[in-house]
């Protein structure tokens, strides 16, 4: 087997081996294999519980590609593994639940099977979004060309299993009321296209599509994950600082109504996570 290491997904990352591939190789730098695949993978499950004095903390999962184990260690929530190299093609990704806490009704098994098809020279992102215990899985493909000169390049990925087609509205430095939508119509499991923005502070809501009535959310100023266990008061607004030169994901996850899904679940949050800083 071949042994890659490359962590550039810079939100987080995991520290661990990933074998991908019979002999051991190094390559440093995401430019350095054209002819691999690059893959990260970001865990962003949202936990519930049946109720408030009982956990659902389920201790992250183990990843494995065409039955290859890919880490040694698991991946917990708010965790990425960083870009690592694949060779392309057809690929199947196993991901397996390492433990659990007690009160969650899930021993160590499968969780879910995806199909991975993975070109040359391409990069994706495999988000763990859902529920802890049946997570789902969402597979981006991410354009790291660099932004245009003087710009911040953004996009976002709704992972809200409850919520409807939202809008991120924002802008730098400006009354609640004057805030214009930047990324609009967003729906569960969606990325937008990637944008080139001015950098700056913003000032961010998020909204029902075509809304002007923010939804309250539990983020904080410059949150670089969305939350997991949200300890934050809920806000209408909160501020984020895009710098130019950077390449961001900006992931809305969590349950708009959390004691409506059968269970308590974490809260609404967005968390801006860096893809690459040029």
């Amino acid at each position: 087997m071949k042994l890659y290491k490359t962590l550039v997904f810079q939100a987080l990352t995991l520290t661990a081996l990933a074998v991908v591939g019979c002999k051991e190789e190094e390559r440093i730098g995401l430019q350095d294999a054209p002819d691999k695949a690059k893959v990260a993978i970001m865990n962003v499950a949202t936990p519930n519980r049946p109720t408030p004095a009982t956990s659902s903390q389920v201790m992250g999962y183990l990843f494995f590609l065409d039955n290859f184990q890919l880490y040694s260690q698991s991946l917990v929530t708010n965790k990425t593994t960083g870009y690592f190299l694949v060779d392309p093609g057809a690929r199947v990704l196993k991901i397996d639940s390492a433990a659990a806490i007690i009160n969650v009704a899930q021993g160590r098994g499968t969780v879910n099977t995806t199909n991975l098809a993975a070109d040359a020279g391409k990069y994706y992102s495999v988000f763990i979004t859902g529920r802890v215990q049946a997570p789902e899985v969402v597979v981006t493909t991410d354009d790291l060309t660099r932004p245009e000169a003087g710009k911040a390049k953004v996009r976002v990925l709704h992972l809200s299993p409850d919520s409807p087609s939202l809008d991120i509205s924002g802008t730098v430095s400006a009354s609640p009321a004057a805030l214009q939508v930047l990324f609009g119509g967003n729906t569960y499991k969606k990325t937008t296209e990637f944008k080139n923005i001015d950098p700056g502070f913003y000032r961010l809501q998020v909204r029902e599509a075509g809304s002007i009535t923010p939804i309250s959310t539990a983020t904080t100023t410059n949150q670089t994950a969305p939350c997991f266990f949200c300890t934050g008061s809920a806000t209408n607004e909160f501020t984020m600082n895009l710098e130019a030169g950077k390449i961001y994901t900006l992931v809305i996850r969590g349950y708009r109504s959390p004691t409506t899904v059968g269970q308590i679940a974490g809260p609404l949050s967005v968390g801006g996570l860096i893809n690459l800083n040029f």
